[in-house]
């Protein structure tokens, strides 16, 4: 798991200026949504939409940069357009799965509703690489790409020394949601308006990028392929 975070670090600083720039661009694309809209829901189907769009890119150029051969950046390219539609899927149910698991013990105060949140948190750790298995992964059809990826992810989970980074990256969404909880209250007892969009866009889509590489490296320990020395 530490050496996966070590790979990771190394390839998400090699692509430090073109992470940057797409970083940018989501966080812009998200709050010309919100601005524009001006809807209750607009910061929902912002990140829902153009969040997945950057973690398929993140998981696309993580997988190629691991490959002993070169891939063209327009294969890898391609592959972003063919399967960006599959990540928004899955990651609209992960995201789901989340809300679920941290509103249970808050809306049951007792260990019943506790137990529903742990588990209901295991479950995201055992679907975390469906979404990098259906952007890296070949031989699907398009109706069995969704699927044949959750089956691949909890494989992925539950391979050795796998869960416990999962679960790392499930405890890290969450400390960053509670992150933005607090910022958001601290941005609306300064007046700044459009609090949440503030305090949420910007960190959740800057941390998109080293979880995104460092998923896609745990996924590929489970698919044996192990990642070049440059």
């Amino acid at each position: 798991m530490l050496l996966a975070a070590y790979h990771a670090l190394r390839l998400t600083l090699a692509r430090s200026g073109f992470y940057a720039g797409y970083i940018a661009a989501a966080i812009v694309a998200q709050a010309a949504i919100v601005l524009l809209w001006r809807a209750p829901e607009a910061i929902v189907i912002a990140q829902a939409t153009i969040l997945p769009v950057l973690s398929a890119i993140v998981y696309a150029f993580a997988y190629a940069d691991t490959q002993a051969q070169e891939t063209p950046d327009s294969q890898v390219w391609l592959r972003v357009l063919e399967r960006s539609w599959a990540v928004i899927a899955i990651d609209y149910g992960l995201n789901a799965i989340i809300g679920a698991a941290l509103g249970s013990p808050q809306s049951s105060a007792n260990l019943f509703g506790a137990l529903a949140g742990g588990l209901l948190l295991f479950l995201t750790a055992l679907l975390l690489f469906a979404d990098v298995s259906a952007t890296v992964d070949d031989g699907d059809g398009t109706l069995l790409l969704i699927p044949r990826s959750i089956l691949r992810s909890v494989a992925a989970a539950l391979y050795p020394g796998n869960i416990l980074g999962a679960i790392a990256i499930v405890s890290m969404e969450l400390v960053l949601a509670m992150l933005e909880g607090l910022l958001s209250q601290a941005l609306v007892a300064a007046h700044v308006a459009h609090a949440l969009l503030w305090a949420s866009v910007p960190l959740t889509t800057v941390a998109t990028v080293p979880i995104g590489v460092y998923t896609t490296l745990l996924y590929l320990r489970y698919q044996n392929k192990k990642p070049s020395a440059t």
